[in-house]
Order: C-alpha cells, then sequence, then structure tokens
C-alpha cells in the first residue's frame, strides 16, 4: 500500500512533490524527487466468523463495518474469503442477511462454512463451498471441514490432494485449524492429530501452497504445518478469552474484532492483521 504521507528531511520537515512545494520555497535544497511507485501486491481480504443472527443486530453491524473497511482500503483486494460460520443458527435468512452486506463489496467473495453454517442453505445462497479459483496471480483453494451436527472438524485429505495440483502460489482456505493451541476447550473443537499429520505429510510435497489461513477460534493465531504457516483470523464480532487453563467453554471478551490481508510479493505471501 502506498505511503502518501509526505517524506521528513533530515531536520524533520515534511518535503513536499516540486509540484506542490510553494514557489517561495522552492530551491535546489527544498525540492526532492518522490521515489518510483511500489508495485501494487495481489491481494486476498479474510474476513471471519459474523455468526449472523436473526435475534441480534450486533453481529450485522459488526459485518457491515467490517466491510466498509475493505471497501476503504487503497488498493483493493483480489478478492474476499469469509471463512467460515456465516450463520449462527443456518436459517436461511441469516444467509440473505450476509448476502445483502457482502454484495456491497466491489471484487468477488468467496465463502466456505463452519461448525455453525448449514451446508445445504449456505450453498443455496452462495454457491459451491469447495472451489479453486484465482485472485490475481494467487490461487484460493478451499476445503470443507465441517462434520453435520457436531463442532470439531475432520479434514479429507484424500480428496485436497488431487486438488492441490500446480505451480501457483496458493492459498489453502478451512475453518477448523489444523493446529494445537494448548487450551482445552479450542482443542477439543478441532481436528484429530491424524489429519493435521496427513495434511502435513500431503503439503510436504506441494511448496506452491504458501499459507493455511482458517477461523473458528474467534483469536489472532499462527502456527505451522508440514511447514506451511497457519493464520487464525479473529471474528468480525467477538472474540474468546486467551485461558490457558481454562476446561469448559471459553468466554467472550471484550479484544477488538478484525480481518487480515495476504499479499504475494516475490512469490511469497505475507499476512496482515487489521484490527476493527
Amino acid at each position: 500500500m502506498l505511503d502518501r504521507t509526505p517524506a521528513l528531511n533530515r531536520v524533520g520537515i515534511a518535503i513536499q512533490s516540486p509540484r506542490t512545494v510553494p514557489r517561495a520555497y522552492a530551491s535546489a535544497s527544498t525540492v526532492c524527487r518522490w521515489p518510483a511507485p511500489y508495485p501494487r501486491s495481489p491481494m486476498l481480504a479474510q474476513l471471519s466468523d459474523p455468526h449472523i443472527r436473526l435475534d441480534d443486530d450486533a453481529p450485522t453491524e459488526a459485518l457491515r463495518r467490517a466491510v466498509a473497511a475493505l471497501e476503504a482500503l487503497d488498493p483493493t483486494p483480489d478478492a474476499v474469503l469469509v471463512s467460515g460460520d456465516l450463520a449462527d443458527s443456518g436459517d436461511p435468512r441469516e444467509y440473505a442477511i450476509a448476502r445483502e452486506i457482502l454484495r456491497e463489496l466491489p471484487m468477488p467473495v468467496h465463502v466456505l462454512p463452519g461448525n455453525h453454517d448449514d451446508v445445504a442453505a449456505l450453498e443455496a445462497v452462495f454457491g459451491p463451498v469447495e472451489y479453486e479459483v484465482d485472485a490475481g496471480p494467487l490461487r484460493l483453494v478451499s476445503v470443507d471441514t465441517t462434520i453435520p451436527g457436531r463442532d470439531d472438524g475432520r479434514i479429507p485429505v484424500e480428496r485436497l490432494a488431487a486438488r492441490l495440483t500446480g505451480e501457483k502460489p496458493t492459498i489453502l482456505a478451512m475453518h477448523h485449524a489444523p493446529l494445537v493451541t494448548g487450551v482445552k476447550p479450542m482443542d477439543d473443537l478441532g481436528v484429530p492429530g491424524e489429519d493435521r499429520r496427513a495434511l502435513a505429510e500431503l503439503l510436504a510435497g506441494r511448496p506452491h501452497v504458501k499459507r493455511i489461513v482458517t477461523g473458528h477460534l474467534h483469536r489472532t493465531m499462527v502456527g505451522a504445518v508440514g511447514g506451511v504457516p497457519v493464520f487464525v483470523c479473529p471474528g468480525t464480532h467477538l472474540q474468546l478469552a486467551l485461558e490457558l487453563t481454562a476446561t469448559a467453554e471459553l468466554p467472550s471478551n471484550d479484544d477488538p474484532p478484525g480481518y487480515a490481508l495476504h499479499l504475494l510479493r516475490d512469490g511469497e505471501v505475507t499476512s496482515h492483521l487489521v484490527l476493527l
């Protein structure tokens, strides 16, 4: 992203472009040259876990604020991913609300299901939840990790293996994080160790997969599996408290919501957290 703030000279005074330096002050000692523009980075924005509800306007307004923040970005992302739990109960009316808000975005929006979603109802509004799409020179591959009626997940590694082909830099998206968090209530809702190990083995031979992005945990986390960094995006509304000794359900707290920007530069992906 370009920084349009005037540069500072050696004594801390803002120096403007030669085109805008007042004539009275323009001289050989004050005129400077702007560096060449920094090339734009291909960019995928990520929202997660809006949990739209029919009996509570707060999640809806939170998603509106997140969408407005993405609309205001300069440059705009090439695409937006919503990594699960669009609805809180899976009611079709919740998806209609989410669609009405997300359609304000001028770029393609891709969604995937979370444990609170009804996959059939989600697909009826947004289309297939497993796909391989391009966001500029980035490839986005989604995989459904949900188990009907349960909050934990599974990674369909065999099905995924046939889809992670080619050499284009790839972001793999899923709802459940393939990580061990060290927090029992979170790990109880994760994916089994056998799935994490199988995914690590699969990724070891696919260096074009640059990042795994997930949601579900309502906290920002980073880790790795099979040498591939894993980024867990916070929710657009409520966040979960970090209680390392917790044994039961975690409470929400006042941590700010946020979103992520995943940028491709020199063949690698960098992930930025933006708080709202």
